[in-house]
C-alpha cells in the first residue's frame, strides 16, 4: 500500500469526517478510495451533479437520490452509520453559503458516527471556515511504476507493435513523470497513433507535448534545442532557464505546473 493510501485508511479508521483530497486525478482518488475501501468491506457512496449517488465499493440497498448538492449533503445525514461518502462536484458549490454550511455542520455532527465525507478536488484551497474541520490529503503525480502500467496497458492492445529497448521504454515514462495518468495515456496513444507503432524515438513526441502544454500556460522566448528535446534532463534544464527569464513562469504554483504536465523534478528530488 502507497503513502497516499495509507494515510487514506489510516484517517477513515480513525474516523476523520471530512477529508479533502486534492487532486486533478478524479478517477486514481476514486480507485484509491475503492482499494483502501474494499479489504474492510466499507461501503463507498460516490456523488457528483449529474448522476446522483452510485456505489463504488461494498454493498447498500439504500442508494439516496440526490442532484443538488445541498439535498445530497441532507442525504449523506440521514444516511446509514459506516459509509463513506465521496463527493465529486462539491467544491464548484462551496461558494453557496447554505452548502458551505452545511459541510461544516456535518463535519462536527458525524464524529458521533462512523460515517466519513471526502470531498475531491482539483482546488488546493478550501474556505476558511472549514480549515478547521478539515484534512487535506494530496494525491502525488503518478509514480514511474503507474505509468508505465499506462503505457504496457497500451503496448498490449491488439495490432499495436512495440520497438522498444529497456533503456528506451524507462526514457518514455521518465519524461511522462509530472503527467497525469490521462495525460500520459493520451500522449502514448498519441505517439503509436502517428506511426503505428511505441518505439525509442516516441520520447520527442511525449516532450514536444509537454512543450505545447507549457507554451499554453507561460510564453518563453528562449529556444529548445533538438538534444534538449530528446533528453528528459535536457528539457528541465530549459524550463529552468523559462523561470529565471520570465516572472509569470516563475511565479507558477506547483499545481499549474502539474496541471500544465511540467516534470520539473527528478523522482526524488523534492
Amino acid at each position: 500500500m502507497d503513502t497516499f493510501k495509507r494515510k487514506l485508511d489510516i484517517y477513515l479508521r480513525a474516523r476523520f469526517t471530512l477529508i479533502i483530497v486534492v487532486t486533478p486525478e478524479e478517477q486514481r482518488a476514486i480507485q484509491a478510495v475503492k482499494e483502501v475501501s474494499d479489504p474492510s468491506n466499507r461501503t463507498c457512496l460516490a456523488w457528483d451533479a449529474a448522476d446522483g449517488f452510485a456505489v463504488i465499493a461494498g454493498k447498500t440497498d439504500k442508494v439516496p437520490q440526490a442532484n443538488d448538492p445541498l439535498q445530497a449533503l441532507f442525504e449523506v445525514e440521514k444516511g446509514e452509520d459506516g459509509v463513506v461518502y465521496v463527493l465529486k462536484d462539491l467544491h464548484d458549490f462551496l461558494d453557496i453559503p447554505q452548502v458551505k454550511r452545511k459541510l461544516r455542520n456535518l463535519a462536527q455532527q458525524l464524529v458521533y458516527t462512523k460515517k466519513s465525507l471526502i470531498v475531491a478536488t482539483p482546488l488546493p484551497k478550501i474556505p476558511d471556515e472549514l480549515q478547521d474541520e478539515a484534512v487535506i490529503l494530496r494525491l502525488p503525480a503518478p509514480s514511474v511504476q503507474v505509468l508505465d502500467q499506462v503505457r504496457e496497458s497500451l503496448a498490449q492492445t491488439p495490432g499495436v507493435k512495440v520497438e522498444q529497448t529497456p533503456g528506451g521504454r524507462d526514457k518514455i515514462v521518465q519524461a511522462a513523470m509530472g503527467m497525469t495518468a490521462s495525460q500520459a495515456q493520451r500522449v502514448f496513444a498519441k505517439a503509436i497513433v502517428t506511426d503505428g507503432s511505441l518505439h525509442d524515438g516516441d520520447v520527442v513526441l511525449v516532450t514536444e507535448d509537454i512543450l505545447h502544454s507549457l507554451r499554453r500556460q507561460v510564453p518563453l522566448s528562449i529556444s529548445i534545442s533538438i538534444s534538449q528535446r530528446e533528453n528528459v534532463e535536457g528539457l528541465r534544464q530549459w524550463l529552468r532557464e523559462g523561470r529565471a527569464q520570465s516572472a509569470s513562469f516563475a511565479e507558477m504554483t506547483e499545481a499549474e505546473e502539474r496541471f500544465a504536465g511540467i516534470p520539473l523534478e527528478l523522482p526524488g528530488e523534492r
